[in-house]
């Protein structure tokens, strides 16, 4: 996963880096609709940290991708790019 600049909601991260120091996998929501609350659910929140994110710096890897899970050690593990549930 690129270490891109970003800014997340109600958070102070500003790379995606930022995130992996916690050990755990990481939830980039890069296209977050409006109002929404994170699609990981109570049972994976232990696990997952995520990342509701406003604003991200264009990188050719990332574009249209919607989501994306990033392993502990900064490897892509998961990436969709729709918004359709």
């Amino acid at each position: 996963m690129p270490d891109i600049t970003l800014t997340a909601a109600d958070s102070p991260v500003t790379r995606v880096y930022d995130l992996l120091h916690t050990a755990r996998f990481v939830h980039y929501d890069l296209a977050p609709a409006p109002g929404t609350a994170t699609n990981t659910d109570r049972e994976h929140r232990t696990r997952v940290t995520t990342a509701l994110v406003t604003a991200h710096d264009d990188h050719p890897d990332l574009r249209d991708a919607a989501e994306v899970l990033v392993r502990p050690d900064g490897h892509v593990a998961w990436v969709t790019r729709t918004t359709d549930p």
